[in-house]
């Protein structure tokens, strides 16, 4: 049987190691799970993104009907503050309802809706805030 001439002492050097193919064990190189592994990360951000940028419309929509039912909720207590006290409130207050709050007839203040007292046709008025304007 003969020795191979990597092994074989008469060869040449004997104390090399046998030759191999490919990477070392400690040469690392991308490998088939690092590839997958990096496209899900942008997939997923990828994915975040749009779906981010598709809520912007769901958004405003849901703002819109805040806006509305603030609206209705307001105008609501000026009416029922009117009932009760045969007169409409006089605005006071950072949103213009702090009378109709001391009747109890409305929790808490609006951030949609300031009430800027009666209009031309003693119809009382509301402004939309910054954030439904």
């Amino acid at each position: 049987m003969s020795t191979p001439p990597e092994l074989d002492p008469e060869a040449g050097d004997a104390t090399a190691a046998p030759r191999r193919r490919g990477p070392r064990r400690d040469e690392r190189g991308t490998t088939l799970i690092d590839v997958v592994a990096t496209l899900a990360t942008v997939a997923a951000l990828s994915g975040y993104a749009a779906a981010a940028a598709a809520d912007e419309p769901a958004t405003a929509e849901a703002r819109s009907a805040a806006c509305a039912l603030d609206e209705r909720q307001v105008r609501t207590a000026i009416e029922s503050y009117r009932a009760v006290t045969d007169a409409y409130p006089q605005p006071a207050g950072d949103d213009g309802l702090d009378a109709v709050r001391d009747e109890g007839l409305l929790a808490s203040t609006s951030v949609m809706w300031v009430y800027t007292g009666l209009d031309d046709h003693r119809r009382p008025s509301v402004s939309p805030a910054d954030i439904c304007a």
